[in-house]
């Protein structure tokens, strides 16, 4: 979730891998299959974002 970017590490693995870049991401939480992101989080136009994981 830094750096620009929101990642997952992938079960199995030891290495993580990029989902979508986000500006300012601050915070992420998965429910079932659906992840949910802020991003933008110290500008004005801050909002949430939804990702169906594979």
């Amino acid at each position: 979730m830094f750096g620009g970017q929101v990642s997952m590490i992938p079960g199995g693995s030891a290495s993580a891998q990029a989902l979508f870049a986000a500006h300012s991401p601050a915070d992420v939480e998965v429910h079932g299959s659906m992840l949910y992101a802020t991003t933008g989080t110290f500008a004005e136009s801050g909002s949430v974002v939804r990702l169906r994981l594979p």
